[in-house]
Order: structure tokens, then C-alpha cells, then sequence
């Protein structure tokens, strides 16, 4: 008897980690599916609208108006196998959003990999922002105005695939980050690179 009741109680702890369930809740981080503590997931997308009616003085022609979707992204985080590996993956839809410049839509803008031991370091590896500068590390998302400055829009060096390396000091209750990234130097989505790299920190 005493064996059966051993027996039954290890079967009970195996089932319990084997029929886990998965939850679903809508929160402030958006839609998250969570199974346990070795998978989360959150889904989340934003849109930014914008109509603008502008005119110029010296200038002979009509007045303009402009009604255009800036931005439309989905947005995939979260961590896998441990809450130590973490996912993030953006992609952007809007034509304003895609790069069409560079001769074929970017859709992909966040697609890495981070490795935190700790509340104090990070190792990154794939595409994402590059630390360049505070203004354009902060999402579009979290600023007050839906677009950058123009000092941001001609300097910035923007995402790009690479090692992303990061620490946090704490000084006297003040918390100093270091921002640090060597990357391919050929910008997101890149068919090849070069022997060349590119060497950034903030």
C-alpha cells in the first residue's frame, strides 16, 4: 500500500508538468500566452494615422493635404526554454515604414536574441536598433511626438544585424547603462555583407 501511494504521487507531479496549460490574459504588454514559467509570448500592434493640411506662402501652387498611415507594426516578445532567453521580433507594414527606397520592402525590423544572466548584463544576437543615440533607442511609441528630429533623421544609424552587448552600473543609487554593438555596418535586410564592421555604443 505504502508503495502504490508513492507511485501515485510521482505519476500526479509528472502529469501536473506534462498538462500544463497555457494562459491567455490581455494586459498593458497586450495579448500574452503563458505556459508555466519557460514560455511567454506577448502580441501587440500599433498604427499611427496622420492628416496634415499644409501651405506655404511663396508658393504658387495649391495648398496640400496629406492623410496617410505612418506607421502599422506587429510585435512579437517574450522568452523561451528560460525567462534568461529572451525574443523580440517587429514587423512594419506601412509603405511610409518599409524602406521602398532601398529597392525592396524592409518588413523586418526587430528579429534578435538576448542572454540575461542578470538584472545587469545582456547579450544580444541579430537585427535590432543599434545605440547610437537615447532618441532613437526610445520607441516611436514612447515619445510624445509620433515623429523624431530632424538632427535624428539624418544621423541616425538605424538597425542592423550584429552582437549587442549591454550593462547596467548602479552609483549611488544612480543607475549608469552602457550600450554597446558591433554589427555588419550593410543596415537591416541586407542581401550580403563585406569584410567590414561597424562599431557603436552609447
Amino acid at each position: 500500500m505504502l508503495f502504490a501511494t508513492c507511485a501515485n504521487a510521482q505519476d500526479t507531479s509528472t502529469d501536473s508538468i506534462a498538462k500544463e496549460k497555457t494562459t491567455v490574459e490581455f494586459n498593458d504588454k497586450g495579448l500574452q500566452f503563458k505556459k508555466g514559467e519557460n514560455f511567454l509570448l506577448n502580441f501587440r500592434f500599433r498604427t499611427q494615422l496622420r492628416a496634415g493640411y499644409f501651405s506655404r506662402l511663396d508658393d504658387e501652387n495649391e495648398p496640400g493635404f496629406e492623410a496617410i498611415v505612418r506607421r502599422m507594426r506587429l510585435r512579437f516578445e517574450g522568452h523561451l526554454l528560460s525567462p534568461k532567453l529572451e525574443y523580440k521580433i517587429q514587423l512594419s507594414f506601412a509603405n511610409r515604414d518599409m524602406d521602398l527606397e532601398s529597392g525592396a520592402p524592409q518588413i523586418v525590423r526587430d528579429a534578435v536574441f538576448y542572454y540575461k544572466p542578470n538584472s545587469f548584463w545582456s547579450f544580444g544576437m541579430g537585427q535590432t536598433k543599434l545605440p547610437g543615440n537615447r532618441e532613437r533607442v526610445n520607441s516611436s511609441g514612447e515619445l510624445q511626438m509620433p515623429d523624431r528630429s530632424i538632427a535624428n533623421g539624418e544621423f541616425t544609424v538605424d538597425r542592423d544585424f550584429g552582437i549587442f552587448v549591454d550593462r547596467d552600473f548602479e552609483i549611488k543609487k544612480h543607475v549608469i547603462q552602457l550600450r554597446t554593438a558591433i554589427s555588419t555596418g550593410e543596415g537591416r535586410g541586407q542581401l550580403k555583407t563585406d569584410d567590414g564592421l561597424a562599431y557603436t555604443g552609447v
